[in-house]
């Protein structure tokens, strides 16, 4: 073994030793301003948090083991399972010293309410599900995605509660030339038919074109309503479309 080898494994034993008994609280060095652990334990290389608090929200419990292998690359990387008190999220990340997030593998399910925060209490029930395979956030936004973005059992609650179905959204990992990210909407299930693009651009501002049309299966209630959404079309949809900057 020549002495260039010796070296190299002295220092990663040396550093999968230090992060071995170095306390979890150290892994706050390498989160981004808008993510902090409370009630922390364990070490830095297998540690658990009571609390993940992500834009001053708590979202569950928190439990990670550190990935060697991406120190080398001036990641923190690590396998995690955070618990909601109705769901989880599970997967890998790694976290570069300059604060940008890379995720892949990641999985879970979670109420509506936890993204859904721009409705009113009690407007909209369902269920979020997720699978992405890769994902990456700079400066808390999304540079790539590549993955499903499912809403399951949507049911508007106002002015009665109104099952609309399940519906996702696609993003292929691909980036436009201006930056904005695209996902398509689809239908899965249920009395809409609803189909169009969320462009989500690199100045933090989103765009949902979208056409809902109605079913042979829709019932009267719920087609007296799409009128309120906008003019209908000669193609028997009626377009909605959503801005907003985040």
């Amino acid at each position: 073994m020549n002495l260039r080898r010796l070296l190299l494994l002295v220092t990663i034993g040396f550093i999968a030793g230090l992060f071995a008994i170095a306390p979890a609280r150290l892994v706050s060095v390498f989160l981004p301003g808008n993510i902090s652990l409370d009630g922390l334990s364990g070490t830095l290389w297998n540690g658990a948090a009571r609390q993940l608090v992500v834009d001053n929200t708590a979202t569950g419990e928190l439990e990670w083991e550190v990935k060697p292998s991406q120190l080398f690359t001036g990641r923190l990387g690590l396998s995690f399972i955070s618990t909601l008190p109705d769901g989880s999220i599970s997967g890998n990340v790694a976290i570069s010293l300059g604060g940008a997030i890379y995720l892949d593998s990641v999985k879970g399910t979670l109420p509506l309410g936890y993204i859904a925060t721009d409705f009113p209490p009690g407007m909209l029930d369902g269920r979020v599900s997720l699978i992405f395979e890769e994902a990456v956030f700079e400066n808390e936004w999304p540079t790539l995605l590549k993955g499903v973005l499912a809403v399951g059992n949507l049911v508007q609650n106002v002015p009665k509660p109104t099952p609309l179905g399940t519906f996702s959204v696609n993003f292929d990992g691909e980036q436009s030339e201006d930056g904005s990210i695209n996902g398509v909407i689809a239908t899965r299930s249920g009395a809409l038919q609803v189909d169009g693009l969320l462009t989500l651009n690199s100045d933090r501002s989103f765009i949902m074109d979208s056409m809902i049309r109605a079913k042979a299966e829709t019932p009267d209630d719920l087609k007296a309503m799409l009128p309120l959404i906008g003019e209908q079309q000669p193609d028997g949809g009626y377009p909605l479309r959503y801005t907003g900057k985040l």
